[in-house]
């Protein structure tokens, strides 16, 4: 078994540059670094699309599409 040391910049501020067309996987990566707290996003909201979706069948035959996650 291989064991990892923490990465040198662990804890260091990190700066994120999202643009309105950062979209889905991009998104997703936003995300992902935003519960870090050492993180600043700088730039225009991202396009909004959505990530994480679950699409889930009703008893009546309609579907229903649930978003998870979108920065």
């Amino acid at each position: 078994m291989t064991r990892h040391s923490p990465l040198e910049v662990a804890g260091k501020p990190i700066a994120i540059l999202p643009g309105q067309y950062t979209a889905s996987a991009g998104e997703m990566t936003v995300i992902s670094f935003l519960g870090l707290g050492n993180i600043k996003l700088f730039g225009p909201s991202t396009l909004g699309v959505p990530t994480g979706k679950s699409n889930l069948a009703l008893p009546d035959s309609a579907i229903i599409s649930l978003t998870s996650s979108v920065c």
